[in-house]
Parts: structure tokens; sequence; C-alpha cells
């Protein structure tokens, strides 16, 4: 180690320039020091020499051991049957499953001989499938050909593993405004012989898909329980006509949900009185809409619902013919119920008046409507246990949002309120609305307004900082969700003021504006640098 000082120890570090007589001393000075720093290079290099040679020797021990543990895995040691559910566990619980490497099944087969054995031979695993018609950009070559025939031959293997297992099959075709195709009819042969056990079916298909079919009969797929037809053509082609579809006849038939269909959904020759789960979705623009007065019917022939999904819309006049006599509807089962009232000529209070929903405990509101005062005071009336409500504002003005919240039933739980077109930004969540349900006691009992209220979301809203802070404090024994989004700055921070209640679990998520960006002083060049 060099320990002898320096004469030019006061000169480092400095911009001093030494004259030629000092350089000729400093290079004199550097020749000790030089042949220390090579010896010390040479001896570090002999450790790193040393080094290299016991990590090699490291590695192979290490993969020696590695290797042999790997026969004490506990995972080798799985019961057959234990590996058969975990694989099943694996595949995922929303949805059909796909054919891709990266998840299950396939993927399971991918990871050793003895899995892809296993999995294989697990009927289970192959009895969920979602299958995409194959489209591609240009078919010069013949591609699509191709790949539908290899789309077509891996459906047939796949379904093969299933064994005698009831199936889950979804199917995503593709709508062409011109030049239909006949490729997810061309699919769909390959499904027909494995009809007779199908259970759940959820086909997004195309005209020529409908009128294949059309050739099955209820006694072909006599496991049939759940339905989901979206007709993408309905919009720019002579509609199917629901009455030709003969294999949703059939009795063990209790869900269905149809997209596209309007009015002709009530044709279908499905046994309504069957039904449990229902969604009949309009898409946007289309001819014949479900009406008010359709719904009033839906409901009567569905009396064992428990969970339905409507799109409403009436036409321009539309008169309801409801009389003060007719008798109150009433659904003893329905827990969920999903309205979406896309007309600013729906009477809603007429609809409302004539149903009853004892057991609902989930209702969502969505749409919008143009009338200046409409009163949804008839729905509550018939829905004395409702927990779980969800809206949008555009369905109101101030004062019926007002009047709404005055009667929401006592025992809701959990309260989100979005909106059904962002653009339009129905900035009526004020102060004012807030304040209804901190000071606004229930005229029966005194107590405040929805005093079991755990969560509350608004997608976007105008009250102010100190007004939350007020109404999280006026609720703070039950309260273990608020989720807010302003159009606005942040003005206060109130997380201080509420620490003890996030410490208690209060779960307290404030989505402000964003910060406006930064102006770089390279903006407008081609070499403008990014803002950090």
């Amino acid at each position: 180690m060099l320990s002898v000082s320096s004469l030019f120890a006061s000169k480092l570090g400095t911009n001093y320039s030494p004259p030629d007589e000092e350089i000729t001393e400093i290079q004199a000075l550097l020749v000790e020091p030089t042949l220390q720093l090579k010896q010390l290079d040479d001896e570090i290099a002999d450790l790193h020499q040393a080094l290299d040679k016991l990590a090699r020797e490291r590695a192979g021990l290490s993969a020696y051991i590695d290797a042999h543990k790997a026969l004490l895995s506990p995972a080798r040691r799985l019961p057959v049957d234990v590996l058969r559910e975990i694989f099943t566990a694996c595949l995922p619980s929303h949805r059909n499953c796909v054919m891709s490497s990266s998840e299950a099944p396939i993927l399971l087969g991918l990871v050793c001989s003895t899995w892809r054995a296993i999995s294989l031979s697990t009927p289970r695993l192959w009895s969920r499938l979602h299958i995409v018609e194959p489209v591609s950009p240009s078919d010069a070559l013949g591609v699509e050909a191709k790949k539908l025939a290899q789309r077509i031959e891996a459906t047939k293997t796949w379904l093969a593993r299933s064994g005698q297992c009831p199936l889950s099959i979804s199917m995503h075709c593709v709508s062409r405004t011109s030049g239909f195709t006949e490729s997810g009819a061309q699919i769909l042969q390959a499904l027909f012989p494995f009809a007779s056990r199908w259970r759940h079916v959820a086909f997004s298909v195309n005209f020529p898909f409908l009128q294949s079919i059309a050739r099955l009969a209820a006694s072909d797929v006599p496991m049939l329980r759940s339905v989901s037809l979206d007709d993408l053509d309905s919009a720019v082609r002579a509609p199917l006509q629901p009455d030709s579809l003969g294999f949703v006849r059939g009795p063990t038939i209790c869900s269905l949900h149809l997209t596209g269909w309007g009015l002709r959904s009530l044709r279908f020759p499905v046994q309504w009185n069957t039904i449990k789960h229902l969604s009949l979705v309009t898409r946007w623009g289309e001819h014949d809409p479900l009406t008010s007065e359709m719904t009033l019917q839906v409901f009567v022939r569905c009396p064992w619902l428990e969970t339905c999904c409507l799109h409403i819309s009436d036409r321009p006049g539309a008169e309801s013919h409801a009389r003060a006599e007719d008798p109150v509807i009433r659904l003893s089962l329905l827990h969920t119920l999903a309205l979406e009232l896309t007309t600013p000529w729906l009477t809603v209070t007429q609809l409302f008046g004539r149903l009853s929903f004892p057991r609902l405990k989930m209702l969502r509101l969505a749409g919008h409507n143009s009338q200046a005062e409409v009163s949804y005071a008839p729905l509550f009336s018939h829905v004395p246990f409702l927990e779980k409500l969800e809206i949008t504002l555009d369905l109101f003005t101030k004062a019926s949002l007002l009047s709404f919240l005055r009667d929401l039933p006592p025992d809701l739980s959990e309260l989100k309120i979005s909106e059904f077109d962002p653009g339009s930004r129905h900035a009526i969540f004020d102060d004012e609305i807030l304040e209804r349900l901190i000071s606004s006691p229930d005229s029966a009992t005194g107590t405040p307004r929805c005093a079991a209220l755990q969560t509350l979301e608004i997608a976007y809203a105008t009250i102010s900082d100190e007004a939350l802070l007020r109404f999280i404090k006026s609720r703070k024994a039950l309260l273990t969700r608020i989720v807010v989004g302003f159009g606005r700055d942040m003005e206060l921070d109130i997380r201080p003021a509420l620490q003890s209640l996030l410490q208690d679990g209060l779960h307290l998520e404030l989505r402000y504006n964003p910060p406006p960006p930064l102006l770089s002083p390279w903006a407008g060049l081609a070499d403008a640098a990014p803002i950090p």
C-alpha cells in the first residue's frame, strides 16, 4: 500500500497546470506506484481465476444435489386423483378455456410427460371450450381456409378428450356487412356430434351459423340448460325468425341470454315458465327494441326468475295500456335485476307500479331519461329488502335524484353511482345531494337515510372535500369502502383526518383530475426530450 505523501498534494483535484520541470518530477514520482498497481492487478486476476474455478465446482455440485432433491419433491408423490383436482382448479372460473398454450389445460401438458398424460386423460379439463372464427386480412393464398381447417380439427380433438362430461361451449364469429362467410357454420358442423352433451352454449354468431343451428331439435340437446345467442347480423340483413330455432324448446333450459333480437326475443319457442336467468339486450340502433309493455309480458311469462337483465325502449308517443285495476306482477324469487332504460319516452312510473320484487337484493338502473321529473318511488314501494343499488346519473335531474335518495330502502348497504355516457358529465351529485344522505332522517324511524350503508362509489361528483369528510365521519360506524371520482383537482386532503378509520380497515379511494402536463422547452422539436 502506498503510504508516502505527495509533494503535489495541495494541487491534486484542482485545475493547476504544472510547468515542464514539474512534469518530469511528477512522472518520476509515479514510477513506483505504477509498478505496485500492476502487481495488484496480477494478484486480482489470479484470485478471479481461483473464484471462477470454485464457482464451476460449486455449480456442478449444486446441479447434482438439485437433481437428486427433485426426486424427493412432494409434487412427484401426489396421487393422480389429487393432481386431477389441482389441474381442474387451474381452469378459468369466469369463462370457457381458450385454445392457447399460455393457460390451462394446454399449458399443463407442457410441463412434463407425466402431467401431459394426466391432463389428456382427465375429461373435465376438456369439457369447456371457447372457439373463435379464424379471419385473415387477405385470403390470397388461402390462409383463412387453412386456419379454418386447423381450427375445426383442433375443436374435434379437444372435445374428443372430454369423455362423457357435459359440455360448455362458447363461440365468437365475425360480422361482415358484405361477403357473408360460412366458416362459422362449418365449425358448427364439428360441434354437432357432441350436441347430446351440450349443457351451456354461448354463440356470438352471424346469419349462416344461425341457419345451420336451426337444424337441431330439442331432442338433439337433452342436457341443454343455458343458451346465449348474440345475432351479429340482425341490423344488416333479413333477420332469422326465432321460431325456427327448435333446439331451445327443451324443458331443461333455465337460462336464456339474447342480444340483438329485440322484440323477436318474445317469439323464441322456449318454455318461459322454466327460465330462472334471463337477459334480453338491445344493440344500439335496433329497429324493434323491447318496450315497457313487452317487459310486463316477460315478467308474466317467467314467474320463477332469479336474475334478470333487460334493455327497455319505448317509441316516441307510445302510450301505456296499463289500467289501475291491473294486478301487480309479483316475482317472488327474483334477487338480481338490471334494467337499461335507453329512451327518453319510457313511462317509468307506470312500469314500476305494476311490479313487485319482495326478495330483490341487487338492482341496477342504467340509461338516460330526458323527462324533467320522473318518479321511481313506485319501484321502492315494492322492493322492501334491497341491499345493493347501482344507478347512472343520466337517468336523473337534480330534483329527481333528491327524491330518489329520499325513497331509498333502509337496508341498503351498497350504493354505486356511475355514468351511462361519460361524455355527458351529469354534474348533479353535489354537496346538497350528499347532505341529503347525512341529515335527512327516515320519516318512519328517525334514523339517517341508508343507515346500513357500507359502500359508496361515485364515478363523477362535484362535491367538496369538506362535504365528503362530513359524510364519512357521520357514517364511520359502518362504512367500509368509499370510492369517488372528481372533475377537479384536490382542494383538501381528507386522509389525515380519517387516519383512525383507515387504520381500522376503511378503503378510501379518491380520484382527482391529473395535474396538467409540464411544457417542455423542447416541445415541437423532433428531438424533444420526454418530461421526467
